[in-house]
Parts: C-alpha cells; structure tokens; sequence
C-alpha cells in the first residue's frame, strides 16, 4: 500500500489541528490521527558509576526515521518513516490561520 502524502492525512484526520514544532514535528498516526505520544527506540549516553546512574548526561536521545516507533494511543507499530509526513505541520498552520 502506498504511504498517504500531508494533505490525504489532513483529509483522513480533517479534526487534526495541533501543530508540533519540535520532537513530534509532522509526526502523526496513520491510523488513528494521534499526534501526542510516541514510544521511539533510540539510543542515549548514559553515566553510570556503581552507586548511580545519570541519563543522557545533558545529551538529546538520537533517533532517525528508521528507529521503531509505536503510538501510544492506538499502538500501531512500525518505523518512524512510517508516521511522519513531510510538511503536516505547515499544512496545519495554514488552515489554523
């Protein structure tokens, strides 16, 4: 099945009007519309001394389009490739104003 562009994500989900602008920008669930949680594998630097453990050490998660992705709404599953298309969050916009 070919992947749905933007706009026919905009007209499967037309009640989408949130607009993300960092983490989860043009990310969306292709099956059902959520935009707001997302479970994504990626990789962190962490410290860790035998009496503690410090997460990312001030570092970002590092993630790309193929890392595993999951929604946490409806728990479809795939890659990140999968629920992200390119220019949602500007289509979003656009409708908004």
């Amino acid at each position: 099945m070919k992947k749905l562009t933007a706009q026919q994500i905009l007209e499967k989900f037309p009640e989408t009007k949130t607009v993300n602008e960092a983490w989860l920008a043009d990310i969306i669930c292709p099956r059902c519309g959520g935009r707001k949680t997302f479970e994504i594998k990626g990789t962190v630097l962490i410290e860790i001394t035998d009496a503690d453990i410090d997460s990312c050490s001030g570092d970002s998660p590092d993630w790309n389009l193929n890392s595993s992705c999951r929604c946490a709404s409806c728990h479809l599953t795939g890659r990140v490739k999968d629920f992200h298309f390119r220019g949602l969050d500007s289509l979003i916009k656009n409708q908004t104003h």
